[in-house]
């Protein structure tokens, strides 16, 4: 834990106020959350059960159906997946300071170097910085933005299948399971399993077990994601309009300034 807070206030120094918010939000309003999942989703295929079957090979392929991905796995990967572009500008963006720093200590180095002021374990400190770090930073929060969407959307459609594509429920009601699903096995799925129709055209009710246990994991990692869309959006604001101002602010001070 010390170590995910070092790094992430050492991240920070890069960040809006909402990028900040953005790190912290997402290192432990849902890392740990996510890791809590584990248990919940790793005896779901040992509970997924029907009486009118004891085939294992139909058992597994009923819950290959109602569900494709483990859950656990599904919001690690969504949660890695968003830190990458994140990790990449961050790593760009140390690495351009050091060498910035290094141009500015180096007396033969007379190109003016652009500087801003940040605070560092609450103490405030001058970095230098360039345009090439804030265009980073907008790639990578877009980036981020996209992937987040994208995993929001193929939960929806996760769930959907769960839900046999009812089409009278929201998404916020899709975000609890439903207590028991009817598996059907058509004749054209025939060949992934075995030669003849092992329920015999009949439908296996299966039973779910902790289905509100689920819904509050869903729903609060589903909020989790919307904050972060939020976050991300205000964070690519705020670093836009600081280097707008910051041009602008720059071009009129050299329209001003007296010549000759």
């Amino acid at each position: 834990m010390n170590d995910i807070k070092s790094k992430v206030s050492q991240s920070n120094q890069f960040n809006s106020i909402f990028g900040q918010i953005w790190n912290y939000t997402n290192f432990i309003a849902r890392l740990l959350p996510i890791g809590l999942t584990k248990d919940l989703f790793s005896d779901e295929i040992v509970n997924f059960v029907s009486p009118l079957t004891a085939n294992t090979g139909v058992r597994n392929y009923c819950f290959n159906k109602f569900q494709p991905i483990n859950f656990h796995r599904f919001f690690t990967m969504q949660l890695l997946a968003i830190m990458v572009p994140r990790l990449i500008y961050y790593g760009y963006a140390m690495q351009l300071t050091a060498k910035l720093k290094a141009k500015k200590n180096d007396e033969n180095y007379t190109r003016p170097i652009k500087e801003r002021v940040i605070r560092n374990n609450n103490k405030a400190e001058i970095i230098p910085y360039s345009s090439s770090m804030i265009i980073a930073n907008i790639i990578s929060g877009i980036c981020s933005i996209i992937i987040e969407m994208v995993f929001l959307y193929l939960l929806f459609k996760i769930l959907d299948i769960q839900h046999d594509f009812s089409t009278n429920m929201s998404f916020f009601d899709k975000l609890k399971p439903p207590s028991e699903y009817y598996c059907t096995i058509n004749d054209n799925e025939l060949g992934d399993i075995q030669d003849r129709n092992p329920l015999g055209g009949r439908s296996a009710r299966f039973t779910i077990p902790r289905s509100y246990e689920k819904r509050f994991v869903f729903t609060y990692l589903s909020v989790m994601t919307i904050v972060s869309i939020v976050f991300l959006v205000l964070d690519l604001i705020t670093i836009s309009l600081k280097e707008f101002t910051r041009k602008n602010r720059s071009a009129l001070n050299n329209v001003l300034r007296p010549t000759g």
